[in-house]
């Protein structure tokens, strides 16, 4: 084949692996919001711990709901949660999630449920604990903040009878958020930090802190010391590899 020929083979490639994956902000991976169905925030213990527990140690974590905690009476979400910190002590191997949603058991049964069914007909794991959320505009000067989360590390949530739901790492490695790989290359030109191929030598706040220098030139943009459980699907991302 002529070089000519090449180029044109390759930018055909790069055109069909480039629509694999949704660069749109209707992309979960990329445009993140808190659902009151499928999606659960983790206040305590810190990030750092979450994450050593279940990656270096992988150890299971129980969820607790103390039953005080949806009568509790603040003005706003945030007072909320002092007091639930306040209140409650978090023994180790233990989570406590967010009063995002009063009915977060109820949450935890919907995403389980979801998780699995996905298991079964697809054959893919889409439940995954976050770690770290990229702050960013598209545009400098943009009001629109949007957060992406940038560590995702596949999870299952186990549950027997009478027993907490355990949170437990599934299968593969911590994994670098591939959408927001792509779309800070592709629109801003920023390359992100690549993660260790084993994850007993990741050191999470140290690799975040690599990521707010590689974004210190944007004005506005931040990482944010936060983590989630959710569904997301990056079902594709074996094809575009």
């Amino acid at each position: 084949m002529t070089e000519d020929g090449n180029f044109k083979v390759a930018n055909k490639l790069d055109h069909w692996r480039s629509r694999l994956i949704d660069l749109s902000l209707r992309n979960r991976l990329l445009n993140f919001k808190l659902t009151k169905s499928t999606t659960v925030q983790f206040i305590e213990p810190s990030m750092d711990v979450i994450f050593d527990s279940l990656a270096n140690k992988n150890t299971p974590m129980a969820l607790i709901f103390p039953e005080f905690r949806d009568e509790m009476n603040a003005p706003n979400e945030g007072a909320r949660e002092c007091l639930l910190k306040e209140k409650i002590k978090v023994l180790p191997g233990q989570i406590l999630p967010s009063t995002l949603n009063p009915n977060t058991e109820k949450v935890l049964y919907q995403t389980r449920l979801k998780a699995r069914t996905f298991m079964q007909e697809q054959g893919v794991n889409v439940l995954y604990a976050t770690f770290g959320i990229l702050r960013w505009t598209e545009k400098e000067g943009d009001e629109k903040v949007i957060s992406s989360p940038l560590v995702l590390m596949p999870v299952q949530l186990g549950k027997k009878a009478f027993s907490p739901y355990m949170l437990v790492r599934f299968g593969d490695e911590a994994v670098l958020n591939p959408s927001l790989v792509l779309k800070l290359i592709t629109d801003h030109g920023i390359k992100l930090p690549p993660m260790p191929e084993e994850v007993e030598d990741f050191e999470l706040e140290a690799y975040l802190k690599q990521v707010e220098a590689a974004v210190a030139k944007k004005t506005g943009w931040s990482v944010v010391r936060e983590s989630y459980m959710g569904i997301f699907s990056f079902t594709k991302l074996a094809m575009y590899e």
